[in-house]
Protein backbone atom coordinates (compact mmCIF):
# COMPACT_ATOMS: atom_id res chain seq x y z
CA UNK A 1 0.00 0.00 0.00
CA UNK A 2 1.27 3.70 -0.85
CA UNK A 3 2.03 5.86 1.95
CA UNK A 4 -0.70 7.73 3.61
CA UNK A 5 -1.08 11.36 2.86
CA UNK A 6 0.18 12.27 6.57
CA UNK A 7 3.04 10.83 6.18
CA UNK A 8 4.35 13.57 3.38
CA UNK A 9 3.71 16.26 5.78
CA UNK A 10 5.66 15.12 8.53
CA UNK A 11 9.10 16.46 9.42
CA UNK A 12 10.95 13.42 8.84
CA UNK A 13 9.68 13.34 5.03
CA UNK A 14 10.07 17.01 4.74
CA UNK A 15 13.96 16.88 5.98
CA UNK A 16 14.72 13.59 4.09
CA UNK A 17 14.19 15.74 0.69
CA UNK A 18 14.26 19.80 1.33
CA UNK A 19 17.95 21.13 1.99
CA UNK A 20 18.14 24.27 3.39
CA UNK A 21 14.52 25.19 4.99
CA UNK A 22 16.78 27.19 7.50
CA UNK A 23 17.75 29.50 5.24
CA UNK A 24 14.20 30.65 3.61
CA UNK A 25 13.18 34.16 4.47
CA UNK A 26 10.86 35.19 1.63
CA UNK A 27 7.29 34.79 2.63
CA UNK A 28 6.70 34.04 -0.95
CA UNK A 29 9.31 30.72 -1.06
CA UNK A 30 7.82 30.19 1.94
CA UNK A 31 4.59 29.92 0.62
CA UNK A 32 5.94 28.32 -2.46
CA UNK A 33 7.38 25.37 -0.42
CA UNK A 34 4.36 24.95 1.49
CA UNK A 35 2.55 24.44 -2.15
CA UNK A 36 5.26 22.27 -3.33
CA UNK A 37 4.65 20.03 0.06
CA UNK A 38 0.98 19.85 0.09
CA UNK A 39 0.12 19.75 -3.30
CA UNK A 40 2.79 18.38 -5.63
CA UNK A 41 3.24 14.78 -7.16
CA UNK A 42 6.85 15.41 -7.40
CA UNK A 43 7.50 16.17 -4.20
CA UNK A 44 6.02 12.63 -2.80
CA UNK A 45 7.92 10.92 -5.34
CA UNK A 46 11.31 12.84 -4.34
CA UNK A 47 10.06 11.44 -1.21
CA UNK A 48 9.90 8.15 -1.67
CA UNK A 49 12.85 7.98 -3.94
CA UNK A 50 14.67 10.01 -0.93
CA UNK A 51 16.01 12.28 -3.51
CA UNK A 52 17.78 15.23 -2.21
CA UNK A 53 16.56 18.37 -3.37
CA UNK A 54 17.78 22.26 -3.88
CA UNK A 55 14.73 24.78 -2.90
CA UNK A 56 16.11 26.76 -5.95
CA UNK A 57 14.80 24.01 -8.52
CA UNK A 58 11.56 24.01 -6.92
CA UNK A 59 9.51 26.52 -9.56
CA UNK A 60 11.12 24.72 -12.15
CA UNK A 61 9.77 21.27 -10.92
CA UNK A 62 6.43 22.83 -10.29
CA UNK A 63 6.68 24.56 -14.41
CA UNK A 64 7.16 20.60 -15.32
CA UNK A 65 4.16 19.10 -13.28
CA UNK A 66 1.39 19.15 -15.47
CA UNK A 67 -1.95 19.07 -14.80
CA UNK A 68 -5.09 17.58 -16.29
CA UNK A 69 -8.08 18.72 -17.60
CA UNK A 70 -10.19 17.46 -14.51
CA UNK A 71 -7.75 19.90 -12.03
CA UNK A 72 -8.41 22.88 -14.39
CA UNK A 73 -12.26 22.09 -14.45
CA UNK A 74 -12.07 21.89 -10.32
CA UNK A 75 -10.07 25.66 -10.27
CA UNK A 76 -12.47 27.30 -13.23
CA UNK A 77 -15.33 26.45 -10.74
CA UNK A 78 -13.52 26.95 -7.64
CA UNK A 79 -13.09 30.61 -8.79
CA UNK A 80 -16.51 30.57 -9.34
CA UNK A 81 -17.86 29.45 -5.88
CA UNK A 82 -15.02 32.51 -4.71
CA UNK A 83 -16.52 35.16 -7.04
CA UNK A 84 -20.33 34.31 -5.87
CA UNK A 85 -19.03 34.56 -1.94
CA UNK A 86 -17.19 37.11 -2.89
CA UNK A 87 -20.14 39.25 -4.26
CA UNK A 88 -21.97 38.29 -1.24
CA UNK A 89 -19.56 40.32 0.65
CA UNK A 90 -19.91 43.20 -1.31
CA UNK A 91 -23.26 43.23 -0.62
CA UNK A 92 -22.83 42.78 2.76
CA UNK A 93 -20.75 45.50 3.21
CA UNK A 94 -22.73 48.03 1.65
CA UNK A 95 -24.97 47.67 4.08
CA UNK A 96 -23.37 47.46 7.15
CA UNK A 97 -20.10 48.20 7.90
CA UNK A 98 -18.57 47.67 11.94
CA UNK A 99 -15.83 47.28 14.05
CA UNK A 100 -15.34 44.55 15.68
CA UNK A 101 -13.01 42.82 18.80
CA UNK A 102 -12.91 39.19 16.57
CA UNK A 103 -12.84 37.83 13.32
CA UNK A 104 -13.65 34.29 12.98
CA UNK A 105 -12.13 32.69 9.61
CA UNK A 106 -14.86 29.69 9.15
CA UNK A 107 -15.37 26.83 6.71
CA UNK A 108 -17.81 24.66 8.55
CA UNK A 109 -19.05 24.60 12.22
CA UNK A 110 -16.04 23.25 13.72
CA UNK A 111 -14.21 26.99 13.74
CA UNK A 112 -16.51 28.66 15.32
CA UNK A 113 -18.05 26.06 17.75
CA UNK A 114 -13.92 26.02 18.67
CA UNK A 115 -13.94 29.44 18.76
CA UNK A 116 -17.22 30.37 19.96
CA UNK A 117 -17.09 30.64 24.47
CA UNK A 118 -13.62 33.27 23.36
CA UNK A 119 -15.76 35.54 21.47
CA UNK A 120 -18.65 35.46 23.49
CA UNK A 121 -19.72 38.51 24.54
CA UNK A 122 -17.57 40.46 22.62
CA UNK A 123 -18.25 41.86 18.76
CA UNK A 124 -16.87 39.49 16.47
CA UNK A 125 -17.95 38.59 12.51
CA UNK A 126 -17.96 34.77 11.20
CA UNK A 127 -16.43 35.31 7.41
CA UNK A 128 -17.80 31.74 5.96
CA UNK A 129 -15.22 30.81 2.81
CA UNK A 130 -16.30 28.17 0.27
CA UNK A 131 -15.86 24.38 1.75
CA UNK A 132 -15.31 22.19 -1.36
CA UNK A 133 -14.64 18.55 0.97
CA UNK A 134 -18.49 18.75 1.32
CA UNK A 135 -21.19 20.79 -0.11
CA UNK A 136 -23.56 19.67 2.01
CA UNK A 137 -22.07 20.24 5.20
CA UNK A 138 -21.37 23.78 4.45
CA UNK A 139 -25.21 24.06 3.78
CA UNK A 140 -26.26 22.99 7.02
CA UNK A 141 -23.67 25.04 8.60
CA UNK A 142 -24.93 28.10 7.11
CA UNK A 143 -28.40 27.13 7.78
CA UNK A 144 -27.12 27.09 11.39
CA UNK A 145 -26.06 30.38 11.29
CA UNK A 146 -28.88 31.80 10.01
CA UNK A 147 -30.94 30.38 13.19
CA UNK A 148 -28.58 32.68 14.93
CA UNK A 149 -30.05 36.11 14.80
CA UNK A 150 -27.98 37.30 17.23
CA UNK A 151 -24.58 36.06 15.59
CA UNK A 152 -23.07 38.61 12.91
CA UNK A 153 -21.72 36.26 9.98
CA UNK A 154 -21.39 36.64 5.95
CA UNK A 155 -20.09 34.44 3.11
CA UNK A 156 -16.76 35.69 2.23
CA UNK A 157 -14.84 34.79 -0.84
CA UNK A 158 -11.33 35.15 -3.05
CA UNK A 159 -11.70 37.77 -6.07
CA UNK A 160 -9.31 35.35 -7.81
CA UNK A 161 -7.65 37.44 -11.12
CA UNK A 162 -9.37 36.09 -14.62
CA UNK A 163 -5.98 37.06 -15.93
CA UNK A 164 -4.41 34.38 -13.97
CA UNK A 165 -7.00 31.45 -14.28
CA UNK A 166 -6.73 31.73 -17.89
CA UNK A 167 -2.95 31.35 -17.64
CA UNK A 168 -3.65 28.09 -15.46
CA UNK A 169 -5.77 27.15 -18.58
CA UNK A 170 -3.10 27.84 -20.80
CA UNK A 171 -0.21 26.56 -19.29
CA UNK A 172 -2.23 23.72 -17.27
CA UNK A 173 0.83 23.02 -14.80
CA UNK A 174 1.12 23.35 -10.84
CA UNK A 175 3.34 26.45 -11.11
CA UNK A 176 0.46 28.73 -12.74
CA UNK A 177 -1.43 27.58 -9.74
CA UNK A 178 0.82 28.63 -7.26
CA UNK A 179 0.74 31.54 -9.02
CA UNK A 180 -2.84 32.31 -8.74
CA UNK A 181 -3.16 31.09 -5.81
CA UNK A 182 -0.16 33.78 -4.21
CA UNK A 183 -2.26 36.60 -6.08
CA UNK A 184 -5.24 35.51 -4.66
CA UNK A 185 -3.66 35.47 -0.93
CA UNK A 186 -2.84 38.93 -1.79
CA UNK A 187 -6.14 39.71 -2.42
CA UNK A 188 -7.22 37.97 0.39
CA UNK A 189 -5.24 40.18 2.38
CA UNK A 190 -6.27 43.53 0.79
CA UNK A 191 -10.52 42.57 0.91
CA UNK A 192 -9.51 42.29 5.34
CA UNK A 193 -8.24 45.57 5.67
CA UNK A 194 -10.81 46.88 5.22
CA UNK A 195 -12.84 45.27 8.02
CA UNK A 196 -11.59 46.78 11.33
CA UNK A 197 -10.69 44.42 13.50
CA UNK A 198 -8.37 43.10 16.66
CA UNK A 199 -7.90 39.72 16.26
CA UNK A 200 -8.00 37.21 14.08
CA UNK A 201 -8.86 33.83 14.62
CA UNK A 202 -8.27 30.61 12.32
CA UNK A 203 -7.60 26.99 11.64
CA UNK A 204 -5.44 27.69 8.68
CA UNK A 205 -3.20 25.26 9.43
CA UNK A 206 -3.68 23.52 6.27
CA UNK A 207 -3.50 26.54 3.77
CA UNK A 208 -0.29 26.88 2.09
CA UNK A 209 -1.58 30.69 1.38
CA UNK A 210 -1.71 31.80 5.16
CA UNK A 211 1.80 32.28 5.61
CA UNK A 212 1.10 35.55 3.15
CA UNK A 213 -2.03 36.85 4.12
CA UNK A 214 -1.44 36.60 7.67
CA UNK A 215 1.46 38.32 7.52
CA UNK A 216 -0.22 41.39 5.83
CA UNK A 217 -3.16 41.10 8.60
CA UNK A 218 -0.33 41.16 11.11
CA UNK A 219 0.93 44.46 9.71
CA UNK A 220 -2.19 45.86 10.41
CA UNK A 221 -1.63 45.50 14.04
CA UNK A 222 -4.29 42.39 13.66
CA UNK A 223 -3.70 39.86 16.39
CA UNK A 224 -3.41 36.43 14.37
CA UNK A 225 -4.51 33.76 16.67
CA UNK A 226 -3.92 29.99 15.30
CA UNK A 227 -5.61 27.10 16.31
CA UNK A 228 -4.52 23.18 14.56
CA UNK A 229 -7.75 21.77 13.13
CA UNK A 230 -6.60 18.40 14.05
CA UNK A 231 -3.78 15.78 14.32
CA UNK A 232 -1.15 16.00 12.16
CA UNK A 233 1.16 18.80 10.14
CA UNK A 234 0.34 20.48 7.63
CA UNK A 235 2.14 23.68 5.98
CA UNK A 236 5.35 23.90 7.42
CA UNK A 237 5.30 27.74 7.04
CA UNK A 238 2.91 29.79 9.19
CA UNK A 239 2.60 33.34 10.07
CA UNK A 240 0.84 33.71 13.61
CA UNK A 241 1.40 35.59 16.86
CA UNK A 242 -0.38 32.46 18.84
CA UNK A 243 -0.77 28.51 17.74
CA UNK A 244 -2.70 26.08 19.91
CA UNK A 245 -1.69 22.45 19.28
CA UNK A 246 -2.94 18.96 20.42
CA UNK A 247 0.56 17.61 20.95
CA UNK A 248 4.47 17.79 21.59
CA UNK A 249 5.19 16.61 17.78
CA UNK A 250 3.16 19.37 16.59
CA UNK A 251 4.59 21.90 18.80
CA UNK A 252 7.92 20.98 17.58
CA UNK A 253 7.11 20.91 13.98
CA UNK A 254 5.93 24.48 13.35
CA UNK A 255 8.44 26.23 15.93
CA UNK A 256 11.31 24.68 14.74
CA UNK A 257 10.29 26.71 11.37
CA UNK A 258 8.98 29.98 12.48
CA UNK A 259 9.01 32.65 14.95
CA UNK A 260 5.80 31.91 16.96
CA UNK A 261 5.74 34.82 20.44
CA UNK A 262 3.91 31.76 22.09
CA UNK A 263 2.42 28.39 21.87
CA UNK A 264 -0.05 26.42 24.17
CA UNK A 265 -1.85 22.79 24.46
CA UNK A 266 -5.42 22.70 24.07
CA UNK A 267 -5.41 21.47 27.94
CA UNK A 268 -8.43 19.76 28.05
CA UNK A 269 -7.24 17.09 25.72
CA UNK A 270 -3.69 16.85 27.86
CA UNK A 271 -3.08 12.63 28.14
CA UNK A 272 0.10 12.40 29.22
CA UNK A 273 0.86 9.82 32.08
CA UNK A 274 -2.36 7.77 31.24
CA UNK A 275 -2.64 4.21 30.86
CA UNK A 276 -4.90 1.26 29.00
CA UNK A 277 -7.50 -0.04 31.18
CA UNK A 278 -8.53 -3.21 29.71
CA UNK A 279 -11.81 -3.58 28.17
CA UNK A 280 -14.85 -5.66 29.53
CA UNK A 281 -17.89 -7.40 29.59
CA UNK A 282 -20.92 -4.62 28.98
CA UNK A 283 -18.37 -2.41 27.91
CA UNK A 284 -18.49 -0.49 24.38
CA UNK A 285 -16.34 0.97 21.46
CA UNK A 286 -16.55 3.48 19.15
CA UNK A 287 -14.30 3.06 16.11
CA UNK A 288 -13.79 6.46 14.79
CA UNK A 289 -13.15 6.40 10.98
CA UNK A 290 -10.98 8.46 8.95
CA UNK A 291 -12.31 7.32 6.02
CA UNK A 292 -13.15 10.56 3.85
CA UNK A 293 -14.35 11.18 0.23
CA UNK A 294 -10.88 11.82 -0.41
CA UNK A 295 -9.09 8.87 1.41
CA UNK A 296 -11.40 5.53 0.11
CA UNK A 297 -8.04 3.88 0.05
CA UNK A 298 -8.26 3.44 4.04
CA UNK A 299 -11.42 1.26 3.66
CA UNK A 300 -9.48 -2.13 3.33
CA UNK A 301 -7.23 -1.37 6.47
CA UNK A 302 -10.70 0.11 8.69
CA UNK A 303 -11.86 -3.62 7.29
CA UNK A 304 -9.08 -5.59 8.44
CA UNK A 305 -9.28 -4.16 11.84
CA UNK A 306 -12.77 -4.13 12.07
CA UNK A 307 -12.89 -7.75 11.70
CA UNK A 308 -10.57 -8.38 14.66
CA UNK A 309 -11.92 -5.72 16.87
CA UNK A 310 -15.69 -7.37 16.26
CA UNK A 311 -14.55 -11.49 16.76
CA UNK A 312 -12.78 -9.85 19.90
CA UNK A 313 -15.99 -7.76 21.28
CA UNK A 314 -18.18 -11.13 20.66
CA UNK A 315 -15.76 -13.24 22.48
CA UNK A 316 -16.05 -10.59 25.26
CA UNK A 317 -19.24 -9.78 25.43
CA UNK A 318 -18.85 -5.96 24.18
CA UNK A 319 -20.56 -3.88 21.70
CA UNK A 320 -18.94 -2.46 18.81
CA UNK A 321 -19.87 0.82 17.28
CA UNK A 322 -18.84 2.90 14.33
CA UNK A 323 -18.29 7.20 14.14
CA UNK A 324 -18.74 8.02 10.03
CA UNK A 325 -16.35 10.62 9.44
CA UNK A 326 -18.34 13.60 8.82
CA UNK A 327 -16.72 14.26 5.08
CA UNK A 328 -17.89 10.80 4.17
CA UNK A 329 -21.08 9.94 2.33
CA UNK A 330 -23.47 7.38 3.62
CA UNK A 331 -23.59 5.59 0.96
CA UNK A 332 -19.96 4.78 1.43
CA UNK A 333 -20.28 2.98 4.43
CA UNK A 334 -22.41 0.05 2.75
CA UNK A 335 -19.37 -2.49 4.05
CA UNK A 336 -20.64 -2.26 7.38
CA UNK A 337 -23.71 -4.72 6.97
CA UNK A 338 -20.91 -7.45 5.75
CA UNK A 339 -19.16 -7.10 9.18
CA UNK A 340 -22.15 -6.53 11.14
CA UNK A 341 -21.39 -3.39 12.79
CA UNK A 342 -23.53 -0.60 14.00
CA UNK A 343 -23.26 2.87 12.31
CA UNK A 344 -22.83 5.13 15.82
CA UNK A 345 -26.10 7.37 16.19
CA UNK A 346 -27.53 10.03 18.70
CA UNK A 347 -29.58 7.63 20.19
CA UNK A 348 -27.04 4.71 20.82
CA UNK A 349 -24.14 7.09 21.46
CA UNK A 350 -26.48 8.37 24.81
CA UNK A 351 -27.11 4.82 25.88
CA UNK A 352 -24.19 3.13 26.30
CA UNK A 353 -21.38 3.22 29.19
CA UNK A 354 -17.92 2.59 29.76
CA UNK A 355 -16.68 4.11 26.01
CA UNK A 356 -13.27 3.12 24.76
CA UNK A 357 -12.56 5.26 21.96
CA UNK A 358 -10.36 3.37 19.05
CA UNK A 359 -8.96 5.19 15.74
CA UNK A 360 -5.70 5.03 13.83
CA UNK A 361 -4.75 8.88 14.32
CA UNK A 362 -8.46 10.36 14.47
CA UNK A 363 -9.08 13.79 16.49
CA UNK A 364 -11.53 12.17 18.41
CA UNK A 365 -8.30 10.52 20.35
CA UNK A 366 -8.53 14.08 21.92
CA UNK A 367 -11.87 15.97 21.23
CA UNK A 368 -14.30 12.90 22.35
CA UNK A 369 -15.18 12.44 25.87
CA UNK A 370 -14.77 8.66 26.27
CA UNK A 371 -14.16 6.73 29.26
CA UNK A 372 -10.41 6.37 27.36
CA UNK A 373 -9.20 6.57 23.89
CA UNK A 374 -6.81 4.37 22.30
CA UNK A 375 -4.68 4.70 18.86
CA UNK A 376 -3.81 1.74 16.73
CA UNK A 377 -0.88 1.26 15.45
CA UNK A 378 -0.57 -0.60 11.82
CA UNK A 379 2.14 -1.26 9.80
CA UNK A 380 1.02 0.86 6.83
CA UNK A 381 0.28 3.81 9.47
CA UNK A 382 3.60 5.03 11.45
CA UNK A 383 1.22 6.71 14.02
CA UNK A 384 4.14 7.37 16.47
CA UNK A 385 5.21 10.18 13.99
CA UNK A 386 2.06 12.04 14.95
CA UNK A 387 1.60 11.22 18.77
CA UNK A 388 3.30 11.33 21.75
CA UNK A 389 1.53 9.35 23.62
CA UNK A 390 3.30 6.07 22.74
CA UNK A 391 1.53 4.50 26.29
CA UNK A 392 -2.01 4.94 24.31
CA UNK A 393 -0.97 2.91 21.48
CA UNK A 394 -1.24 0.04 20.62
CA UNK A 395 -0.17 -2.54 18.38
CA UNK A 396 -2.89 -4.24 15.54
CA UNK A 397 -1.49 -7.61 16.48
CA UNK A 398 -1.58 -7.20 20.07
CA UNK A 399 -5.48 -5.90 20.31
CA UNK A 400 -6.32 -9.25 21.74
CA UNK A 401 -4.39 -8.27 24.50
CA UNK A 402 -6.33 -5.31 25.85
CA UNK A 403 -8.94 -7.69 26.39
CA UNK A 404 -10.45 -9.53 29.56
CA UNK A 405 -13.16 -11.51 30.28
CA UNK A 406 -12.86 -10.64 34.30
CA UNK A 407 -15.45 -8.69 35.45
CA UNK A 408 -14.95 -5.64 37.13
Amino acid sequence: MKKLDFYYRTAEAIDSVLDGLDKVKSPKEKALINFYILKSVDFRKNVDLKTTLSIRDIPQRLENENVGGGICIKIMIKVLVHYFFHFCWILRRLRKKSKYKYVIKTYVEVEYNLFETKVRGNKHLALVFPFPLSFNRQIKYINSMLNKPKVDFSLFGIPYSINKLIDVLKRRNQLAIFELETDGAFKLAETLSKVEFDNLLNMDDFDAFSVLYNLQVKGQGVFIDTHLHGIGTYAPFISTDHLKVFNHRQKNYYTDRNDITSVSFYEEYYKDDLSIALIRASDSIIFYSQVTNATLDLISLEKRVLRVLKRLAISHGVELFYKKHPNLESAKTAYLSELNIDLLTAEIRSKINNVTGMSFYSTSFYTEKDQQAILISLPEIPIKLLFSEESLIIEEFNLHKIFTKEKA
